[in-house]
């Protein structure tokens, strides 16, 4: 298996793509390989290719591929909205608690933005989650999960690869849709850790709830060369909360 850095620790900030980490690939390219670098590569590319052409050529045909380029990209980029949106079904509700800036609880806890809180949030209870159902079920993906006889998930709330947050419309009600993808690895330690694979997660806010409510679906992909397995969980008893939303709503 590959050793580089890439594959044991994320440090860069997180990406606005529904194209999720899930090969060799893909983690090399958008983890490794610096942007300027793409950037400028492809500007060359661009410049090599039209270098012989006509200047005629050049001028007539540039701004119709231009364009056609830019529309074409909002048209992929909106069907993976509505193929992404609708991953998160009525299945039972995740409750998280909702930010409150004026909260010393916050300070003290190290929280210091609503991303914050809430990224930690949805790892607590991805792990719930997901730790929950390896315990019930037994697949080539679940066996990732079991180290010394024993289930463990090691993912970071520090280490989000990729965030979409957008809305989705309800029964005529707006309501919050988001994608993250995160890293999970065989170990907490990050000199000896290696990346198993990666995690997906889609949230759909509950409309009319009186609680940070979500329907959640979950996604879990071990890392390959090509297409990988992947384990869906997108069932939630009743209400899962998180320990944080527990912690400070013990009468709820």
């Amino acid at each position: 298996m590959l050793r580089f850095k890439a594959l044991r620790v994320y440090t860069l900030p997180p990406r606005s793509s529904y194209i999720i980490n899930k090969t060799y690939p893909l983690v090399l390219w958008n983890n490794l390989i610096p942007y300027k670098f793409k950037f400028f590569t492809g500007l060359g590319t661009v410049a090599l290719s039209i270098k012989s052409l006509h200047p005629n050529t050049v001028i007539a045909c540039l701004p119709p591929l231009t364009i056609g380029y830019y529309f074409g990209y909002k048209r992929w980029r909106h069907w993976l909205y509505l193929n992404n949106s609708t991953r998160a079904e009525q299945s039972g509700v995740v409750r998280f608690e909702r930010y409150d800036e004026t909260k010393v609880e916050n300070v003290l806890s190290g929280i210091e933005n609503e991303y914050d809180c809430l990224t930690r949030q949805i790892v607590d209870v991805v792990e719930q989650r997901v730790i929950e159902h390896v315990a019930e079920t037994s697949d080539d993906v679940s066996e990732l999960f079991v180290h010394d006889d024993q289930f463990s998930m090691h993912i970071f709330p520090t280490e989000v690869e990729t965030w979409i947050t957008s809305e989705v419309d309800v029964d005529g009600e707006l309501v919050k849709f988001i994608k993250m993808s995160m890293p999970f690895y065989s170990v907490r330690d990050v000199e000896t850790r290696k990346r198993l694979g990666v995690v997906t997660v889609y949230l759909r806010q509950v409309a009319k709830s009186e609680h940070e409510d979500f329907h959640m679906h979950i996604e879990v992909s071990p890392l390959t060369w090509f297409k990988p397995k992947v384990l869906v969980i997108n069932d939630v008893p009743d209400v899962l909360n998180s320990k944080l939303f527990e912690e400070r709503n013990k009468s709820v």
